[in-house]
């Protein structure tokens, strides 16, 4: 059965593979190939170290738990507190991107290029 998650990534890297079709076999500008190129030679990165990232965090995070006082069951309002913890995570993780240089030198490369790239 599909879930949202495999449809949306199977869209994404439709979109992306699409756009690299299409860039590649039309007389596009050099630059523009350079640019497409290392946007997506960059995302690949991201999305290796984001995996290594994601690993360590879940195996970490399962030896605490069993060390854990307070264990919530499972219910729909836990969900939707994860999600929006989640998401305010992830934007404060943003902000701190634009905010400290060591970490807008690696996100400097989103916000660079001339083109718009979908990656």
């Amino acid at each position: 059965m599909f879930n949202l998650d495999i449809i949306g990534t199977v869209l994404v890297f439709t979109a992306v593979l699409v756009e690299i079709i299409l860039t590649l076999l039309h007389d596009a500008d050099k630059k523009l190939k350079k640019d497409m190129m290392a946007n997506f030679s960059i995302g690949l990165c991201i999305i290796v170290v984001g995996l290594f990232e994601k690993v360590m965090v879940f195996a970490f995070f399962s030896f605490v738990y069993h060390f854990a006082i307070f264990k919530p069951s499972f219910s729909f309002w836990l969900w939707i507190a994860g999600f929006l913890g989640c998401d305010f995570i992830y934007y404060l993780y943003h902000l701190l991107e634009h905010k400290s240089r060591i970490f807008w030198a690696a996100h400097l490369t989103h916000h660079s290029s001339r083109y718009f790239i979908f990656q």
